[in-house]
């Protein structure tokens, strides 16, 4: 009796890629845990960092909005004005931040 082994796809990760991507996440997580538990030790500039995460999450949103209505030819007046709104809050949110550390 002999077992066929079916050939790997062209496409497919290697065992040993695997192994290393969960090594890769495995280390990133723990980094990230040791920066959240320093951060807390400063309650304000975790605050300034997550409004900072914050805003460039609503920029980042509001450019993948503009830049999938450009990619599928949609023209949906909908992406822009959410695309608009979203950086526009970024924008807005940016000064108000700053002036509540400097003022």
């Amino acid at each position: 009796m002999s077992t066929v082994v079916p050939p790997r796809s062209a496409g497919a990760p290697t065992e040993r890629a695997m192994r290393m991507g969960r090594l890769g996440l495995l280390a990133l997580g723990a980094a990230v845990l040791v920066l959240g538990v320093v951060r807390l030790l400063d309650p304000d500039v975790a605050a300034r960092t997550l409004a900072l995460l914050i805003g460039l999450g609503l920029v980042v949103g509001g450019g993948l909005e503009l830049a999938g209505r450009e990619a599928t030819g949609s023209s949906r007046a909908g992406s822009v004005v959410e695309g608009a709104i979203l950086i526009g809050a970024a924008c807005l949110m940016a000064p108000a931040e700053r002036a509540r550390h400097h003022g």
